[in-house]
């Protein structure tokens, strides 16, 4: 079973976004717990918990955005997950081992909320400039695609709809 289990995390962690494969598993050594007495981290984890953790891992970041305390939710590519997986081996929470995701979590909402103030001042100045183009996706429909009343009566009566709804 633990063969079965080292397998399927390593397989889950080639399943993570590329900025976040080389930081997983020093991400994951802190939840590493120790025995009273000793320091945080001088045991190891059982495979079953590095898998539940890799697997918790990658759907926080597939999601494409976090959300932290009640506060909207911000767009969160993996880069920015990745620099939050940095900042926390930079400096680790002073109690170890972790327990959740929760302290990740709160470091990448900071990131992708400083990142979602970013973009927006940068639209806000090309508004402003006038070199703002709205992205491909997100136009509104084109006042050729919206039909009026008097087509969609007349439609409705090829149909023999009547005209219920279309006073």
């Amino acid at each position: 079973m633990n063969d079965a289990n080292a397998r399927k995390c390593f397989q889950m962690m080639a399943e993570l976004p590329g900025p976040v494969q080389m930081r997983a598993l020093p991400y994951i050594t802190l939840f590493r717990p120790g025995a009273s007495g000793e320091r945080p981290g001088a045991r190891g984890l059982t495979w079953a918990r590095v898998l539940k953790l890799l697997v918790e891992l990658k759907a926080l970041i597939i999601a494409g955005h976090v959300q932290w305390q009640q506060k909207p939710a911000r767009p969160c590519p993996p880069e920015a997950w990745a620099e939050a997986i940095d900042r926390m081996a930079e400096s680790p929470p002073k109690t170890l081992p972790l327990k959740n995701h929760n302290y990740l979590r709160a470091i990448a909402y900071d990131i992708a909320d400083a990142m979602d103030k970013e973009a927006e001042s940068a639209r806000i100045k090309a508004e402003r400039s006038g070199t703002f183009r709205e992205p491909e996706g997100r136009r509104s429909a084109e006042p050729e695609q919206i039909m009026s009343v008097e087509e969609m009566r007349k439609i409705r009566a090829q149909k023999g709809l009547g005209r219920r709804g279309l006073s």
